[in-house]
């Protein structure tokens, strides 16, 4: 029960890697869709459209691309966020889009914000 405006703004991004984090634990590595993916057998994207009723997350390749070829880990328990911004705060020139940590505290959103869905 969002409601998005045809002025906004939809991002995604995928959950790239966890990294060490200085003060020990873990880190989130966020990704802003599309994300190319390199392979000994061809390239792939996760990418993604939207509009203001819905999103879709999907790969894309050439028509050459066997998806068969994927492993588990590039299709099975994925994360992906998605950040749906006003347009005031996506006309901002402070706004860096591919730095998902700098778009949550532009918006002034925390981890309390985010709506899991499975």
């Amino acid at each position: 029960n969002i409601e998005v405006f045809d002025t906004d703004m939809t991002l995604i991004y995928i959950l790239w890697d966890e990294v060490p984090g200085n003060n020990g634990g873990t880190v989130d590595v966020w990704r802003l869709l599309p994300q190319t993916v390199y392979t000994d057998f061809g390239e792939f994207q996760y990418n993604y459209d939207a509009t203001n009723g819905d999103a879709t997350i999907f790969l894309d390749a050439p028509s050459t691309f066997d998806f068969n070829d994927l492993a588990p880990g590039d299709l099975d328990n994925q994360t992906f966020r998605i950040v749906i911004l006003p347009v005031d705060l996506a006309s901002s020139s402070l706004l860096d889009i591919t730095d998902y940590d700098s778009v949550m505290n532009l918006s002034g959103l925390t981890t309390q914000d985010i709506i899991t869905i499975e």
